[in-house]
């Protein structure tokens, strides 16, 4: 929306779009919204490809996910704006589906040997919010 609205309206639009995490970052630093409990747990974070490369957005949700209390956050060997594939994006799975199996596989696997409790993305950090 925030590359293409603009195109369609023909000129600058007249309110600021943001990713629901960038919403969320500000209202934490305003005091808006806060954790109310922790998550023991070690969780590992993929960056959604659009997301990262499409619209440069990846320290966002990793500040959301450090303000959860006793929360141990890892990452995989590639992250952030050099982060993998899912494999599940943009049609891939039913387009190439040994491929998408196999890039889903090693990303599973590297999950399981970093020892993490859980793989998020950035959908289930909304969840979180709750």
């Amino acid at each position: 929306m925030s590359r293409d609205w603009p195109i369609f309206y023909g000129q600058d639009l007249p309110f600021k779009i943001r990713h629901m995490t960038q919403y969320a970052v500000e209202a934490f630093e305003f005091g808006k919204i806060r954790m109310r409990r922790g998550l023991s747990e070690r969780v590992i974070y993929h960056d959604p490809c659009y997301l990262r490369r499409g619209m440069g957005i990846t320290e966002e949700s990793r500040i959301i996910l450090r303000s959860i209390p006793d929360i141990q956050v890892v990452e995989f060997y590639r992250y952030g704006i050099n982060s993998k594939c899912c494999g599940s994006g943009g049609a891939a799975r039913k387009v190439y589906q040994e491929n998408a199996n196999a890039i889903g596989r090693a990303t599973i696997d590297e999950a399981v040997r970093k020892k993490a409790d859980r793989r998020l993305f950035s959908v289930a950090l909304l969840a979180m919010l709750r």
